[in-house]
């Protein structure tokens, strides 16, 4: 719910800078629920790709809490 909070106001001044509609039907917070999927997803690359030797996370300047440091993975800050 924390994500929610954070994110909702960011997207909203960031499509308010570009002149773009805020469709609440659309943006809802069904958008913003986290399931894990990074993590689930990282884990099977790791386990069951092991040929990828590199994996670069792109994001708006977050990083999951669980996330650790690791060679293999380099998290890109893409801020707007």
């Amino acid at each position: 719910m924390v994500a929610i909070l954070l994110l909702q106001p960011r997207k909203k001044q960031l499509l308010a800078k570009m002149g773009l509609p805020w469709d609440e039907s659309n943006f809802g917070e069904l958008r913003y629920i986290d399931n894990n999927e990074l993590k689930y997803s990282l884990r099977s690359v790791d386990r069951y790709i092991p040929w990828i030797n590199h994996i670069y996370v792109v994001t708006d300047n977050q990083r999951p809490s669980w996330l650790c440091e690791n060679d293999k993975l380099t998290v890109v800050d893409q801020t707007f």
